[in-house]
């Protein structure tokens, strides 16, 4: 009977896949550790969740009827010429306006109180000339995550356009953030 060394299926050729054990010093240990606390930045970053405070809950109710002029909402214009409604709730002051008075980054999230017919279409930034405010999430329809850098002293306004997708138009709907 002939033994067959070095034959794939020896047990004695498996190798284990156990990762190296660390020296003294932890080397491979902290290598993967770096390793996953930068994947998991990635991975936190592209959710939309960045690591930053929360900021206020705004909740912003469009109507495709003009305001009454005692119900809270703002008139504004629709792309098709048509007069809605807008009102923001949360916030200080005018609804949706939002006041920093410390500094570090953090995230406005402005939520949608329209049920279906109605999605975010876009945010966009004015007066915003310390460039402090981004859109973190475009592809969501129901909740705008807006992050503020709030790095430098500002008044900027945010406008979150709304698409009322019966009538295929867009809503403008601005109010302002304040760095202090």
């Amino acid at each position: 009977m002939a033994i067959v060394r070095n034959h794939p299926q020896d047990p004695r050729n498996i190798r284990s896949i156990r990762p190296p054990l660390p020296d003294a010093k932890g080397r491979p240990f902290r290598r993967a550790l770096a390793c996953l606390v930068i994947l998991l930045s990635g991975i936190v970053f592209a959710l939309g969740v960045a690591a930053s405070s929360a900021g206020p809950r705004i909740t912003l109710d469009v109507h495709n009827t003009p305001s009454n002029g005692s119900d809270g909402y703002t008139d504004t214009t629709a792309s098709n010429g048509a007069t809605y409604s807008y009102r923001y709730s949360g916030g200080e002051g005018k609804g949706g306006d939002v006041i920093f008075k410390t500094r570090g980054r953090v995230t406005v999230n402005v939520h949608l109180a329209n049920g279906s017919g109605y999605s975010i279409d876009d945010v966009s930034f004015t007066d915003d000339t310390g460039e402090q405010l981004s859109w973190l999430n475009p592809n969501a329809v129901k909740v705008a995550v807006i992050q503020n850098l709030n790095t430098v002293v500002q008044v900027a306004n945010y406008k979150v356009t709304v698409r009322d997708e019966a009538a295929d138009v867009t809503v403008p709907c601005d109010p302002r953030i304040v760095n202090q």
